[in-house]
């Protein structure tokens, strides 16, 4: 369903933001400085002519240019510009989603000498939900539908595609008899995580939950993919 995605670009709302500032103090100091956005590493090196500007600089050009995993060129579903010393990424996406986007540092193997130079902060908050009620519509006689993993996984969109899909009047309905299935992810603690399945009862809808991953919920959808 390529129209979902379409629709939760152009949703209204914010997109998130995040800031890495690059402190003053590494100018001058040699090594190498890794992130990671939405789960993927990326590290830069930085001279000892540098300044806290070049290394911020450095950061925008290597989440800019595309990383190979799995023998298949992948961007970062983030927007990066630099003023300064700072580097402000944008989420790709309009909307809550975008507060599930991880900007990390330190984990496992990276915690060098200069990640203390770089200071990752939440700014504009996402903000809006896509409205699928138009777009399901019209895919509501397109009979090759027939899995469709989304990241779509809030409160506001569930019953949407509950009522698409079910038995009543949508494609499982004695009328229709086009049927399918919807995958999502949701992406939260354990307790939310419980309590969000135990308010569920849909058998056309499998939800994966995930706690505590620095992949976004996307991410994770994936392996369950047609053709991945």
């Amino acid at each position: 369903m390529a129209n979902l995605d379409a629709t939760a670009r152009r949703s209204s709302g914010a997109n998130q933001t995040y800031t890495i500032t690059v402190a003053a103090g590494i100018a001058g100091k040699t090594g190498t400085a890794a992130l990671y956005v939405a789960g993927e590493r990326f590290q830069v090196t930085v001279a000892q002519t540098n300044d806290e500007g070049d290394v911020a600089a450095k950061l925008v050009a290597a989440i800019r240019a595309e990383y190979v995993k799995f023998g298949r060129p992948l961007s970062f579903p983030v927007t990066a510009t630099v003023a300064d010393n700072v580097v402000t990424l944008t989420a790709g996406h309009k909307g809550t989603l975008g507060t599930k986007l991880s900007i990390e540092k330190n984990l496992v193997g990276d915690e060098g000498p200069l990640q203390q130079y770089l200071m990752i902060a939440a700014e504009t908050a996402g903000t809006g939900v896509p409205a699928l009620g138009t777009v399901l519509a019209e895919r509501l006689a397109i009979r090759n539908t027939t899995g469709s993993p989304r990241p779509m996984g809030n409160s506001t969109s569930l019953p949407t595609i509950q009522d698409f899909l079910d038995a009543t009047s949508g494609r499982w309905s004695p009328m229709q008899q086009l049927y399918g299935h919807y995958v999502t992810s949701l992406s939260d603690r354990t307790s939310n995580l419980a309590a969000a399945g135990a308010a569920r009862n849909d058998s056309n809808v499998s939800i994966m939950s995930v706690a505590s991953s620095p992949s976004p919920p996307l991410r994770w959808l994936r392996p369950s993919a047609p053709g991945s």
